[in-house]
C-alpha cells in the first residue's frame, strides 16, 4: 500500500510553500498573539475511517502475483493543520494468480506531517508501510517495507533524509 494522504500532505505543503506574500521571509516574526487566556484557540479533529481493499503484490519469492482484498481500519488526527497524522491496520486474504496459493496478510500503515506555523517553509513529512504476507503452505511468504522522510528547509528547499523500499522473501 502506498500513501494514503500524501496527496493531500502534499497540496497542504503547496498551500504553505505558496502562503508567504512578498512581504514575508522564513525568518520573519511570528506576529501571532496568545488570547487573553494566554492560549491560542486550536482546531483538533479525530476521524476514523474504514476502506475496502483490493490489491496485488508481487511475490519476491517466484515472481507470483498475489491478489489481495481486504480492510483498512484508519484513525487520523489534526491540529489546525499543522500536525497530521494516520495511523491504520490492514487485514486481507487472497490467492497467488498462478499456483492458487492461499495468502493472509497483515499491514500497519503510519503517516505524519509537522509544521511549526502556517506560513512556515519548514516542515517533516513521513510515512511507513510494513506489510507481512503469509503463504499457506508455508515456504512463500514474504515481507514489504516502505519509509519515506523529507524535511523542508528555511530556505524552501526540501531534503529527503531516508527512502526505502524493501521486499524480502521470508521462506
Amino acid at each position: 500500500m502506498h500513501s494514503l494522504t500524501l496527496t493531500g500532505a502534499a497540496m497542504v505543503a503547496a498551500a504553505l510553500l505558496t502562503a508567504c506574500g512578498t512581504g514575508s521571509s522564513p525568518t520573519a516574526a511570528n506576529t501571532a498573539s496568545p488570547g487573553a487566556d494566554g492560549w491560542n484557540a486550536i482546531s483538533a479533529v479525530h476521524e476514523s475511517q474504514i476502506f475496502a481493499l483490493d490489491e496485488t503484490y508481487v511475490n519476491p519469492c517466484n515472481g507470483e502475483t498475489v491478489h489481495l482484498t481486504g480492510t483498512l481500519v484508519g484513525h487520523s488526527n489534526s491540529v489546525d493543520a499543522l500536525h497530521l497524522e494516520f495511523h491504520a491496520t490492514i487485514s486481507e486474504t487472497g490467492t497467488g494468480l498462478t499456483t492458487g496459493t492461499s495468502y493472509t496478510s497483515h499491514s500497519t500503515f503510519n503517516e505524519v506531517f509537522n509544521s511549526p506555523t502556517g506560513p512556515a517553509l519548514d516542515y517533516s513529512y513521513s510515512f511507513r508501510d510494513a506489510v507481512h504476507v503469509i503463504s499457506s503452505p508455508n515456504g512463500l511468504s514474504f515481507t514489504l517495507k516502505h519509509t519515506f522522510h523529507v524535511v523542508g528547509l528555511p530556505s524552501g528547499e526540501f531534503m529527503i533524509t531516508k527512502e526505502l523500499d524493501s521486499a524480502e522473501c521470508q521462506g
